[in-house]
């Protein structure tokens, strides 16, 4: 398992937009924006650091469990700010914020595609006076759990 503590604001990442450049050529470019590349460079940091660790990148199937934590807004009921922990409900969908996470982690040749993640887990949370970011973990899966389970039986009208 690796376990990777990255520090800054989760951004999401958005939409590609398709524009002409001035020689009429089609380009793709990020609709995130500044605040999205500092993260993304954030989690490529961290993980080219643990990838310099190991002699090749991870191979699927992979799991990754993620939280990502928010500052607490003061906005937030008394209850809340002192557990010191709440769901977070608002801001950046969380299937965008996985997607960035897997993009960066591929960026880095951490892992060898982001498609080999055959699991998400992943959490937005909102933390009362402590550090933004997230911590992931990474594992390889072998063989399914549970090979046993009852099948999907499809159903018709």
């Amino acid at each position: 398992m690796i376990e990777l503590v990255v520090h800054g604001t989760p951004y999401p990442q958005g939409s590609k937009a398709a524009f002409n450049d001035k020689r009429g050529n089609a380009r793709m470019r990020e609709s995130s924006g500044v605040n999205f590349a500092a993260w993304r460079n954030a989690i490529v940091d961290k993980a080219i650091t643990e990838r310099e660790r190991r002699t090749v990148a991870l191979t699927g199937p992979l799991s990754v469990d993620v939280t990502f934590r928010y500052r607490m807004p003061q906005s937030r009921p008394k209850a809340d700010r002192v557990h010191g922990l709440a769901w977070r409900q608002v801001g950046a969908d969380l299937d965008k914020l996985c997607r960035a996470l897997g993009d960066a982690l591929e960026i880095a040749n951490l892992i060898d595609s982001d498609s080999l993640i055959a699991e998400w887990n992943a959490r937005k949370v909102e933390v009362c006076d402590a550090w933004e970011g997230a911590v992931i973990r990474i594992t390889q899966l072998s063989t399914p759990v549970n090979l046993s389970a009852p099948r999907l039986v499809e159903v018709t009208a």
